[in-house]
């Protein structure tokens, strides 16, 4: 007799507990964290973060549960590996998006509007600025300092190429703008009712970002 389907709604869903352990796959086997953060990427796409629990996560990776906890030592901490990734690819995309050429204040406007409606529309990303995720987002965000570091590593080198250029204010402190950047990002995406129609933030940025940034 075939399986049952593995159900898809968090009220049918199996627990991985009750499930018998399978034989990892390969690309299991080979980097089980790297696995694990994408299986959690997916039942949080699925179902979000905090409605998914490690059993699912467990189950989509096709291991026991209690493997999960030889690589994370809680769900805050798989919740942070696969914000941290997110960002990283984010700041991939943005890197070819917005090199490091012509006028500055351009591509912090970019890079922001970027940030905030491409993050939007991402269907990989939705779980992370979603209604019920904005404030585990936002907590990993201020806890973590990989995730800082890596937020930085973005903003740091554009507000330096804005100096290089002559166009950053001589009183900013580009570690603090950058850290007020990243605030500011995320406060659209924590607040997307709040947010204008492109053209419209854009003007924005321009009016009440840029002047505190560049001359």
């Amino acid at each position: 007799m075939a399986p049952p389907k593995k159900p898809t709604t968090a009220a049918g869903r199996h627990s991985a507990t009750l499930t018998p352990a399978f034989a990892p796959s390969r690309e299991v086997a080979a980097d089980p964290a790297a696995a694990i953060v994408d299986a959690a990427a997916r039942c949080f796409a699925r179902w979000g973060i905090p409605r998914t629990r490690v059993e699912d996560i467990a189950a989509e990776v096709g291991i026991a549960r209690p493997h999960i906890y030889r690589h994370f030592a809680s769900k805050d901490a798989i919740v942070h590996a696969v914000v941290l990734r997110e960002i990283r690819h984010h700041h991939r995309r943005l890197a070819k998006k917005f090199p490091h050429r012509g006028c500055a204040a351009d591509l912090i406007v970019g890079s922001l509007l970027s940030g905030i409606y491409d993050a939007a529309r991402d269907p990989d990303m939705q779980f992370l600025v979603g209604d019920d995720a904005a404030h585990l987002t936002a907590r990993a965000l201020t806890s973590s300092p990989e995730i800082v570091e890596e937020l930085r590593a973005h903003w740091i080198p554009l507000l330096e190429y804005a100096k290089e250029r002559g166009e950053l204010r001589a009183e900013v402190d580009i570690a603090r703008a950058a850290q007020w950047l990243v605030f500011v990002q995320f406060s659209y995406l924590a607040l997307p009712e709040l947010v204008p129609v492109a053209l419209h933030l854009k003007v924005q940025l321009r009016e009440f970002v840029l002047p505190a940034l560049v001359k």
